[in-house]
């Protein structure tokens, strides 16, 4: 079983808005998109392939907390914490070429600590567990984190973690957070931005030496609709990505996470396990509905590409 550890909340994400808001304006929307998100991301897609994961988190005893839990209930092996506190909420703003930014509203992420991960005995159920939106769990924290992944390392599970971006523009203290985490990791996937923050490095391969420098493991770097570069069991790996007019963005470098997962879970090899990967994030990012496609839509995906070589 799979496990995922980490922040839900609902996502209202807003179409398009193409000049920087100014405070004191009013800016009226093209379309607007109510849906569960944070690790919800992650659970939709693996749920399309089939699997069901184990999902430590928590949501509010209110409308938002019931909507996203009555719609993953069905998909997961419940370890939800309902609390009294409201459920966070985030707001993405997108415009025509899909780039966004988020407002967040932190609710009962506050809440979650390392009580709310070890108090969970289905946990070590789990052959893989995924630790998920480092920064928006501040009372988890740098020491909860360590302690949670070495709590996993000791039951015999391996390791993934996407931290997600620095809410607090990258300072140089939570860089240190990271890097000091990786020892305890055993894949690393952030994106290609979210790498160059960490390494202060523009060329991958750099990126993946500094982590590799400071203790990493496994690295998996996402590069969006250019693929994904990795370093697994000290060996390189490169996969093109594939060709796909995007229309939403939303949660696509989670979408390749849960590819990660099937594949590993699934004991794909490393190249077949980003090229997987890769093919499920191109699928949904060209969805605006229905977005999470089945094994075989990726297995055509990935045909498809072979085809045009």
């Amino acid at each position: 079983m799979i496990g995922l550890v980490g922040n839900l909340n609902i996502d209202l994400i807003l179409y398009h808005l193409d000049e920087q808001p100014k405070f004191g304006s009013e800016y009226v929307m093209e379309n607007s998109v109510k849906r569960p998100g944070g690790l919800a991301n992650v659970i939709l897609p693996l749920s399309e392939l089939g699997e069901r994961p184990l999902v430590v988190s928590l949501l509010g005893n209110d409308f938002y907390g019931d909507l996203v839990y009555n719609e993953l209930r069905p998909k997961i092996v419940d370890g939800i914490v309902r609390t009294e506190s409201e459920t966070s909420l985030s707001i993405g703003v997108v415009n025509q070429s899909s780039d966004r930014f988020f407002l967040t509203l932190f609710g009962n992420l506050t809440e979650f600590t390392y009580d709310t991960v070890k108090s969970d005995q289905q946990l070590q159920e789990c052959s893989a567990v995924m630790f998920y939106g480092y920064f928006l769990l501040p009372n988890l924290g740098f020491e909860g984190t360590k302690q949670a992944l070495m709590d996993a390392k000791k039951r015999g599970q391996t390791t993934f973690v996407d931290a997600n971006s620095d809410i607090d523009g990258w300072n140089e203290e939570q860089v240190q957070e990271i890097l000091k985490l990786l020892p305890h990791i055993d894949y690393f996937m952030p994106n290609e931005e979210e790498a160059s923050y960490l390494t202060k490095q523009s060329e991958l391969k750099n990126m993946i030496r500094i982590f590799k420098e400071n203790g990493a493991n496994n690295v998996i770097i996402k590069k969006g609709p250019d693929g994904s570069i990795a370093s697994i069991d000290n060996q390189l790996y490169e996969d093109e990505g594939f060709h796909s007019i995007a229309v939403d963005t939303v949660g696509a470098g989670d979408s390749f996470d849960a590819g990660i997962l099937y594949g590993f879970h699934h004991r794909f090899p490393p190249e077949k396990m980003l090229e997987f990967a890769n093919a499920l994030a191109s699928i949904v990012v060209a969805r605006s509905e229905d977005r999470y496609p089945d094994l075989k839509e990726i297995q055509a995906q990935i045909e498809k590409r072979k085809q045009n070589k």
